[in-house]
C-alpha cells in the first residue's frame, strides 16, 4: 500500500474543505492508498507561491514521507503555470506520484496547460502524471 498525502485549499474563511476532503478519501480508499498526511489550508489564496500548510507538504515531500501527492483539482495546488511545473519537476525528481481526484477538472482553469504538460512530458503527459493518468 502505498504511502499518500492530500492537499486542500479554499480561498475564504467562510468556504469549506470538507467535500474536497470527502472525496479525496474516497478516492484513496477505491485505489488501496494509505493517508499518511493532511494537509489543508482555507482563507488563502492559489496565487500564492507560500502557503503554511502547502509549505509543510513540500517538506515532508522532501522528507519522503510519502509516495503519493495528491489534490482535487489542480487549481487548488496552484493558479500559476510556473508554479504547477516547478512543483511537479520536484514531485518527480522526489520520485513522487502527483494526482488529482476530478478527472475532468481543466489544470489550474488554463486549457493551454495541457499542452505545456505534453511538452514538458515529452509528449504524452503520461509520465507526470504516473498514478492518476495523463493530463
Amino acid at each position: 500500500m502505498k504511502k499518500c498525502a492530500i492537499y486542500t485549499r479554499v480561498s475564504t474563511a467562510d468556504q469549506t474543505v470538507e467535500n474536497q476532503k470527502r472525496e479525496l478519501l474516497r478516492y484513496c480508499q477505491a485505489r488501496e492508498l494509505e493517508v499518511v498526511a493532511l494537509f489543508e489550508d482555507v482563507g488563502v489564496s492559489g496565487a500564492k507561491m507560500s502557503r503554511p500548510r502547502l509549505d509543510e507538504m513540500m517538506k515532508q515531500a522532501r522528507q519522503r514521507r510519502f509516495e503519493v501527492f495528491l489534490v482535487w483539482k489542480f487549481d487548488r495546488f496552484a493558479r500559476s503555470t510556473s508554479h504547477l511545473l516547478a512543483a511537479l519537476q520536484e514531485f518527480r525528481d522526489l520520485g513522487i506520484d502527483f494526482s488529482r481526484a476530478w478527472a475532468y477538472a481543466s489544470p489550474v482553469g488554463c486549457p493551454s496547460i495541457r499542452l505545456r504538460c505534453a511538452l514538458y512530458c515529452g509528449g504524452d503527459g503520461g509520465l507526470l502524471f504516473r498514478g492518476g493518468g495523463a493530463c
